[in-house]
């Protein structure tokens, strides 16, 4: 894998509605020349994720190399996750970047590396992407938790909304949690339909 630093151009050519043609280059970085934290310095930590590429090129004919050969690129990968999630912590810790962008960016990681590292059995036998793969699960599950919460939160508003509305025909109540909670009819009628099943429970 290239890991050169030096700044290329990219060409891009533009046809004008009169056929003219204008030519514009930009300088380009090849940012696999860079670390994780080289990459934060120059304000380009959008990339973080792509750094798990770095060692495709030794990854290559992974199976015929020398047992010696394999330590070395599983704990150099390693090394590697370690440094990529670390530096993506401490993004998060320091609030420049959002969880939901935190989890992007390890949920991008992931699928990287398992595209490019595909047929090495040994990154997740040996545990050599546990940090990465510790943070992926970490970070989904307090996902779904929050989600729930937040589903929880919202059907207490809804039912709270349905009370306040008592004295109201079934119908404009409906017609009241389709607009306040933009649900559909049916979303709308079920709700109503439980907290009348929950309303008979409660005064038998």
């Amino acid at each position: 894998m290239d890991t050169d630093r030096t700044r290329d151009k990219l060409y891009i050519t533009l046809i004008l509605p009169d056929d003219r043609e204008v030519e514009y280059s930009v300088p380009a970085v090849r940012a696999l020349g860079y670390s994780p934290t080289e990459l934060v310095k120059n304000d380009m930590e959008i990339l973080l994720p792509f750094q798990i590429i770095r060692l495709y090129g030794r990854a290559k004919n992974y199976h015929k190399r020398k047992d010696s050969t394999k330590q070395k690129f599983l704990h150099d990968f390693s090394e590697m996750c370690n440094d990529i999630v670390c530096t993506m912590e401490k993004l998060h810790e320091d609030k420049k970047i959002t969880t939901e962008e935190y989890k992007t960016m390890l949920e991008i990681t992931t699928t990287l590396k398992e595209y490019v590292y595909k047929n090495i059995d040994d990154i997740p036998e040996s545990g050599a992407d546990s940090m990465l793969q510790e943070k992926v699960v970490f970070y989904f599950d307090k996902a779904k938790e929050m989600g729930k919460e937040e589903g929880q939160a919202r059907a207490l508003s809804i039912f709270q909304t349905i009370i306040s509305l008592k004295d109201e025909s079934e119908s404009d109540i409906i017609t009241a949690l389709i607009e306040q909670y933009d649900l559909s009819e049916d979303e709308a009628k079920t709700f109503v339909d439980e907290f009348n099943m929950i309303s008979t429970c409660r005064n038998k």
